[in-house]
């Protein structure tokens, strides 16, 4: 088994596995974001990746090349903390609803 910990998570990876937690500042003038060292002034929450696959921080922390790389049987698990701001509200969502849904999904509860 292999562990690692950072910003507040810890995890304990199964053999086979490997994982990353990490945290992303901004680059000026609106550059994309990059990693943030121990230490440094971060833009985002703690990003914890994990996959049956190689991981690097320098892919997309929702994992499409992560996804591209895997075959039957692989597994990737992405937990991402986001930061309340002028644009998430505690309590709301990120993806809350907007209004009252009008068709009602097999197994899903519509928007109230």
């Amino acid at each position: 088994m292999s562990h690692t910990a950072a910003h507040g998570i810890k995890a304990e990876f199964p053999p086979g596995w490997n994982g990353l937690i990490y945290r992303r500042r901004a680059e000026p003038a609106g550059r994309a974001l990059t990693t943030a060292v121990a230490g440094e002034e971060a833009e985002s929450g703690a990003i914890l990746r994990a996959a049956t696959v190689p991981l690097d921080l320098d892919e997309a922390d929702f994992g499409s090349s992560v996804v591209r790389r895997m075959s039957s049987g692989d597994a990737l698990i992405i937990l991402l903390e986001y930061v309340v701001d002028e644009h998430l509200t505690p309590g709301e969502g990120l993806l809350g609803c907007r209004g009252r849904s009008r068709r009602r999904t097999s197994g899903r509860r519509p928007c109230r």
